[in-house]
């Protein structure tokens, strides 16, 4: 790694003595300069993050600054404001980094299984796809390798490898583990240590003595990636092996099947799936495989239409029964799903429509996983295409499944702002559709007061209230109509939506009275989510209303409605905190709220009580966040000292306008992260 001089940003990292460790650290600072990730495994105690700081106290001078991060769910919106020049900046820390002429080296350690796949496409939009880029590098510290991406690993004390070998122990029969060769083993421990495997159908396989064919598989696949028609055979041919080897068993293979497509990076393409369906004799409830099929499919062939709808109807359970399979590959599951619809777009009528139901919803949930913009202008352009070829001519329960995959596209697309405008026009087309049927079913009804809801919340996010609260007001109707005016969690959740948007436009009077409306109908109370929210928002809404309306003549209104603000953020914090824990951004949020009201209402013993409560929530493992709270605190409470002293009389007037400010940024990182909620 080449070095440039240290600067002032550099940190100083502790120098420790790591005896026999300068070869790894060499390995590392290789693995570093040809792939900018790396990824460091080894089990609890065995000194990963010590490691680390002795690689930063050798190489620290080749980087202008070291990041550390721990618990990723937030510490990205963390670093965003650390590097803002005003804090106040929301700015991302992608832009941040891409435009800055710096060298860096992030450390990333505790990332959870169900965290990594998300944050590590986070991860790879701003590291550099040069592979001789030396200046930008990420290393994650990890107990266990990654489950969805491969990264050149650094293994600490052999973790891996030891613990692959006592679950073989445990889970395969000792005659058949010690049966196995040494390159077998060491095999079997290279695809464990990416993906965990189904032990009992691999013992079975090895009695069947068919195991080296599959080891041979991943072998040549790993050494021969580019011959992709070879492995593509070599895949089919494996397939039919299991298949005639082990029809008689209850064991079914998509398991082994899913873990050769993961491992094989092979374009998903119709032809070798239609091979994979002309070795499968049939696909039975009780039986995977059907010695009999023969004389059934002769039953069936009455006429060439038939023969073709049968085809058909084979292939497309073919494809289910592969394309449903759980991928930790998510574009090839992604692809075959897209290959679904492709099919399903020409077949017609009410046939097609049994069949798009049932895979559009599948689709849309793995789309909702992935949440890749990428993937989903695929799924958005492919959908599309189907919605805009189709006609319904006939009134029935499939129109509502028709509708019901609109708003499920619809539902997926939110999740991404690029996305709004297609998202509300799934949920326009559903919603057309469903009026022109003039619902007296009920799950007719239900749809339609989806559509109306997914509208609302959608306009709303583009910042067209008006519209927004329409929808909303009508999706409110709609479902008190489904309910017979009957309690339900639908009608305060969206009272809530309807009050948060009239606060975005300044209308406090009317967003306090629908808050309270949501309040007063809810009927689970004090273990809803959407009841303390609706508390929350009031007191925020008394907060604003009075820095907007305040008036130096009078004083007595402006407090009591900060008195009914932190009437409302006390109800607020303790809600959350019974609901949601201590250390919840709501619950934090509404304890800095109330400190920061206390202030400005003169109360500042107990402003300090409550920040004594948070110093206790989150000084010793979340000191970041703690000293970003207690820097918002001390600045508004120097702020309204400053105002004290200068006029007295002003001092309730202008602390109620730095309140609200601080409403208006964003509260540094907590509020910010429940905006982005």
């Amino acid at each position: 790694m080449k070095t440039t001089k240290s600067n002032k940003n550099a940190v100083s990292m502790p120098t420790l003595s790591f005896v026999g460790r300068k070869n790894e650290i060499e390995e590392l600072n290789e693995i570093l300069e040809g792939n900018n990730i790396a990824v460091i495994i080894g089990e609890n105690g065995n000194g990963k993050r010590e490691f680390i700081k002795k690689y930063c106290s050798i190489y620290q001078e080749s980087y202008d600054f070291i990041i550390t991060l721990q618990d990723v769910t937030y510490s990205i919106d963390q670093l965003s404001n650390k590097f803002a020049k005003e804090f106040e900046t929301q700015i991302s820390l992608f832009d941040i980094l891409e435009k800055m002429d710096k060298r860096w080296l992030i450390v990333i350690s505790d990332i959870s299984q169900d965290d990594e796949n998300l944050f590590l496409k986070r991860i790879s939009r701003f590291l550099s796809l040069n592979p001789n880029n030396q200046d930008h590098h990420v290393i994650f510290i990890k107990q266990e390798p990654f489950k969805y991406l491969n990264y050149p690993t650094l293994i600490i004390n052999g973790l891996v490898q030891k613990d692959t070998i006592k679950l073989f122990e445990k889970l395969i029969e000792p005659a058949i583990y010690q049966s196995l060769s040494k390159d077998n083993l060491n095999t079997l421990l290279s695809i464990s240590s990416f993906k965990p495997i189904n032990i009992q159908l691999l013992s079975k396989l090895i009695n069947n003595n068919k195991l080296n064919l599959i080891l041979q598989y991943f072998q040549n696949n790993n050494n021969n990636n580019n011959n992709t028609t070879s492995n593509n055979d070599n895949l089919c041919d494996i397939i039919k092996i299991i298949m005639e080897e082990i029809k008689n068993e209850s064991i079914i293979p998509f398991e082994l099947l899913n873990m050769m497509v993961w491992f094989s990076n092979l374009e998903i393409n119709k032809d070798w799936l239609l091979k994979i369906e002309k070795k499968q004799q049939s696909l039975s409830t009780n039986n995977l495989f059907n010695n009999n099929s023969e004389n059934n499919n002769s039953s069936s062939n009455n006429s060439s239409q038939q023969n073709g709808k049968n085809d058909i109807e084979k292939f497309l359970k073919t494809l289910e029964k592969y394309g449903m399979i759980q991928s930790n590959n998510s574009n090839n599951a992604f692809q075959i799903h897209l290959l679904i619809l492709k099919e399903l777009r020409s077949m017609q009528g009410k046939y097609q429509m049994n069949y798009y139901n049932q895979f559009i919803q599948c689709t849309v949930e793995l789309a909702s996983q992935i949440k890749e913009q990428l993937e989903l202008d695929l799924l958005y352009r492919h959908l599309n295409s189907f919605i805009d070829s189709s006609t319904i001519n006939h009134v029935d329960s499939q129109t509502a499944k028709f509708s019901l995959g609109l708003l499920s596209c619809c539902e997926a697309l939110m999740i991404l702002p690029s996305f709004y405008s297609d998202a509300i026009d799934y949920a326009m087309k559903a919603k057309r559709i469903l009026e022109s049927i003039q619902p007296q079913d009920l799950n007719i009804l239900n749809l339609l007061a989806k559509s109306h809801k997914y509208l609302g919340l959608l306009y709303g996010n583009i910042s067209e209230f008006d519209q927004g609260i329409e929808y909303l007001k009508k999706s409110n109707d709609l479902f008190s109509k489904l309910y017979n005016e009957k309690p339900n969690q639908e009608k305060p959740n969206l009272l809530l939506h309807i009050g948060f948007q009239y606060m975005k436009m300044k209308d406090y009077d009317t967003a306090i009275d629908y808050f309270q409306q949501s309040v007063d109908s809810n009927t689970q109370k004090e273990t809803s989510l959407i009841y303390a929210k609706a508390i929350y928002n009031m007191g925020l809404s008394y907060i604003e209303d009075c820095a907007l309306n305040s008036n130096d003549d009078d004083d007595e209104e402006e407090i009591e409605k900060l008195s009914k603000a932190i009437k409302c953020l006390k109800k607020s914090g303790i809600l959350f905190k019974k609901i949601s824990g201590d250390s919840h951004s709501f619950t934090l949020s509404a304890y800095l709220f109330l400190a920061k009201t206390y202030v400005s209402v003169g109360e500042n013993q107990k402003a300090n009580e409550i920040m004594s409560l948070l110093k206790k929530i989150l000084y010793q493992n979340e000191r970041e966040v703690w000293d970003a709270c207690m820097n918002e605190f001390q600045t508004h409470k120097r702020q309204y000292n400053q105002k004290h002293n200068i006029n007295q009389e002003l001092v309730s007037n202008n602390s109620k306008i730095l309140l609200s400010s601080s409403v208006l940024l964003g509260l540094g990182l907590i509020l910010y992260k429940i905006l982005k909620k």
